[in-house]
C-alpha cells in the first residue's frame, strides 16, 4: 500500500471512529437514557395560547406514537441521543406555600396516559407547565406495539377530541370573563424521554396539551393538611376567599355542565384565588343522563356531601356561592357580571351548528348542550337551570338531583381546642 492509499485509509478509520462517537438522534432511539436539549419545548406564541387550538397540520393519529412503517426490532436503545425538545420531570418535587414546603399530590393519570412538568418558553421566566402526554405504548417490544396498532390508533382519536374539548373549554371561559379562573392551556409538540418508572427512557415524539402549572394547593390537601395551623386556614376561607371568582366558578361548571368538579380539582392560592383544573368532563362527554356533578352546584351529589364533612373540610360549604353573593337575597337568577351576560347572550343567539365551529367542539351533542344551557341560563336563571335545566341527573341514574335544593350553610366558622371547627352563629339561610 502506497503512502496515497494509507491516507485514505487513516482518513477512513478517522471518519468511522467520529461516526461512532456521534451521538445519534432521539428518533432513531427505541429508549434513551440521557438526551440532550436541542429545541425549545412547548413552544407557542402568546397568540397560539390565547386562541388556544391544536395546529392546523394535526390529525387524530398526531396524539400518539408513529409506529407504522418502522422496524421497532431494528431501533437500537441509547445511552446517549440528541434532538429532544422538553425535558420532563415527574410531578413530585415541593414547593413554597406560606413559607411551608409541601409535596405536589401525584397527578391522575391511566396506564397510557402521563402527565409531567417541564420549563417552556411560551410561559414568563420563573413558572413551570404541566404537559399531559396520551397514548404512551405500554411496552416498546416490537410484537406488543404491532398488536396494539389499532389501540393506539383509537387511543390518538379520542386523545384529539378530549383536547378539542378542552380548548373549547377554555375559549368559552375566556369569552365570558373566567381567565383568571382557568390556567393557560396550549397544544404543542413533545420530544423527550420519560425520566421514571418501568417506562424510564422510553422516547415521546408526539402532541401533549401543555397547561401552565397552578401554585398552590387543592382545596381539600389546604383543608386538610395538618403543616397549617387551623386560624390561617380559616383566616383565608373568611377574609381572603375571592368571592367574584367562586361565584364565576359555580356559573362555569353549570355553563359547561361539569362533572367532575371535585375539590382536588378546585386550588386555593396564598391570596384567596381559585384556579379550576381537570375540566373535561363536561358537556355529556360520556353518559347522556348524567347532567352536573360539582361540589360548587347545589342539589349534585359532590355539593350535598360537603354537609357532611367533619372537622376543618366543613369550611368547604364556603364554596357554595350564595354564601359569597353580595346583598341579602343569595339568589344569582339572571344578575350576571357583565362578560357573563355578554357571553351567554352569543352562545344563545348562535346556531347549534354555529356553536361548534365557533368553539370547535367535537360534536353537535355537545354544543347543543351549551346551547341549551345559555339559554336557559340566560332566560330563566342560575337557579332554575341546576334545578330544572338540560342535562339533567335523572332518577336511575348514581348521580341524583336533590330538589328543592338544601339552604347554603353560610357559617362564620370558629376554631376551639376541644370540638375543631364550630360554627359560631346558625347558619344563615336565605329564603330560596
Amino acid at each position: 500500500m502506497g503512502v496515497v492509499g494509507q491516507w485514505f485509509f487513516l482518513a477512513f478509520l478517522v471518519i468511522r471512529a467520529k461516526a461512532a462517537q456521534q451521538v445519534p438522534d432521539v428518533h432513531r432511539c427505541r429508549r434513551c437514557k440521557d438526551c440532550q436539549i436541542t429545541n425549545s419545548g412547548g413552544s407557542v406564541s402568546n397568540d397560539d395560547i390565547v386562541l388556544a387550538s391544536i395546529p392546523s397540520d394535526a390529525s387524530s393519529g398526531s396524539f400518539g406514537p408513529a409506529i407504522f412503517g418502522r422496524r421497532w426490532d431494528l431501533i437500537p436503545s441509547c445511552q446517549q441521543c440528541q434532538g429532544c425538545s422538553t425535558r420532563l420531570e415527574s410531578i413530585k418535587a415541593g414547593f413554597k406555600l406560606y413559607n411551608k414546603t409541601f409535596a405536589l399530590e401525584p397527578p391522575m393519570s391511566s396506564s397510557s396516559t402521563y402527565v409531567f412538568q417541564a420549563t417552556t418558553d411560551a410561559l414568563p421566566p420563573g413558572q413551570r407547565a404541566v404537559v399531559k402526554v396520551f397514548c404512551v405504548p405500554p411496552s416498546d417490544d416490537p410484537w406488543s406495539l404491532l398488536s396494539a396498532v389499532n389501540r393506539i390508533q383509537a387511543c390518538s382519536a379520542r386523545a384529539y377530541k378530549r383536547t378539542q374539548l378542552v380548548l373549547a373549554l377554555y375559549h368559552i371561559g375566556q369569552d365570558c370573563g373566567m381567565t383568571d379562573l382557568l390556567p393557560k392551556m396550549w397544544v404543542a409538540n413533545v420530544t423527550g424521554v420519560i425520566p421514571t418508572g418501568e417506562t424510564s427512557g422510553r422516547v415521546i415524539s408526539w402532541l401533549g396539551l401543555w397547561a401552565q402549572r397552578v401554585q398552590g394547593l387543592s382545596l381539600r390537601s389546604f383543608l386538610s393538611t395538618r403543616q397549617l395551623p387551623p386560624q390561617l386556614v380559616m383566616d383565608t376561607m373568611h377574609h381572603k376567599l375571592n368571592s367574584t371568582q367562586v361565584v364565576l366558578a359555580a356559573i362555569f361548571d353549570l355553563l359547561t355542565s361539569q362533572r367532575d368538579g371535585h375539590t382536588k380539582n378546585i386550588f386555593i392560592q396564598e391570596d384567596g384565588q381559585i384556579k379550576l383544573i381537570d375540566i373535561e368532563d363536561a358537556l355529556g362527554l360520556q353518559w347522556t343522563y348524567w347532567g352536573i356533578n360539582s361540589v360548587l352546584i347545589p342539589t349534585t351529589k359532590r355539593h350535598e356531601a360537603t354537609r357532611r364533612l367533619k372537622g376543618r373540610e366543613r369550611l368547604t360549604q364556603l364554596l357554595d356561592y350564595r354564601c359569597q353573593l353580595a346583598g341579602s337575597s343569595k339568589i344569582l337568577g339572571t344578575n350576571y357580571p357583565p362578560a357573563v351576560s355578554q357571553c351567554l347572550t352569543k352562545i344563545a343567539s348562535k346556531t347549534v351548528a354555529e356553536v361548534k365551529e365557533y368553539y370547535q367542539i367535537p360534536n353537535l351533542f355537545q354544543a347543543r348542550t351549551l346551547k341549551t344551557r345559555a339559554q336557559d341560563m340566560l332566560t330563566k336563571g342560575f337557579e332554575w337551570t341546576y334545578l330544572y335545566g338540560e342535562p339533567r341527573n335523572y332518577p336511575g341514574a348514581f348521580m341524583h338531583l336533590r330538589s328543592p335544593p338544601s339552604p347554603p350553610l353560610c357559617c362564620k366558622f370558629e376554631w376551639h381546642e376541644d370540638s375543631g371547627v364550630e360554627c359560631s352563629h346558625p347558619p344563615e339561610n336565605p329564603s330560596f
